[in-house]
């Protein structure tokens, strides 16, 4: 059975920048005691929540010492949040208040963002194309700097640029099409004239899809050739 979203499969990557964009100019009132990292978590969890399926933590670094709270104080985000990555980062905050000139202020935060994500149910070799099972959809904590994705109904499809371990996610920056290759890929390489026909296996040396001019290595030799790529598995040497 099939794990049941309780959000959008997606949201693209224009309408994420332009939620951010949107935040920058968003200001907040405290009625209450505030201080700079309560509105950065404000600020934060603000973008989280438009980016449909993302859960984010906000720890504060900032010192007690450097703190400054505002009882009736106009927040705003001086600068505008670049991404939503896990990890350690900064948000500029600023206050006016009880009459006082606009204060900026850098608050380190450190982020832990998750999601539902479709990630490798075992390890899969660098190649391997993906099967049914290979992949499951759970939620994970995005690894640090990594930008997160939500998953969708449908699992993953491909074959892997490189090797992906269990439980890491798996997403289609990392899998190649179905009729598309890459360096090293082995493939059969032929040759015909009309008295001579050859084959003989080798290696990829350039990317490529079917249809494209790619260059193939010969096994166990240092010679490299120029040929159609026919399919995901065989090039046809050019005359």
């Amino acid at each position: 059975m099939k794990p049941r979203l309780p959000f959008p499969p997606r949201l693209g990557t224009a309408a994420v920048g332009l939620v951010l964009m949107l935040a920058w100019f968003t200001t907040a009132t405290a009625g209450a005691l505030t201080d700079p990292c309560e509105m950065a978590e404000r600020f934060v969890n603000d973008a989280a929540a438009a980016a449909a399926g993302l859960s984010v933590t906000v720890r504060c670094r900032l010192p007690e010492a450097d703190r400054v709270r505002a009882e009736h104080g106009q927040w705003r985000l001086a600068e505008p949040i670049p991404a939503l990555l896990s990890g350690a980062g900064r948000i500029v905050v600023s206050v006016l208040a009880s009459g006082r000139a606009v204060q900026r202020i850098a608050v380190p935060v450190q982020l832990e963002l998750r999601s539902a994500a479709w990630v490798a149910s075992r390890n899969l070799l660098a190649g391997e194309r993906l099967g049914t099972g290979d992949t499951e959809l759970r939620e994970i904590a995005w690894p640090t700097g990594q930008r997160p994705t939500v998953g969708g109904d449908t699992a993953p499809t491909g074959r892997a640029r490189r090797a992906i371990a269990a439980g890491d996610p798996v997403s289609s920056a990392q899998l190649l099409g179905e009729n598309t290759v890459a360096f090293g890929d082995p493939v059969s390489v032929s040759w015909a004239s009309p008295a001579l026909a050859i084959q003989a296996a080798g290696v990829l040396v350039t990317p490529g899809r079917v249809g494209d001019i790619v260059r193939v290595q010969l096994k166990d030799r240092r010679v490299t050739l120029e040929g159609r790529l026919v399919d995901a598995s065989s090039v046809e040497i050019l005359p």
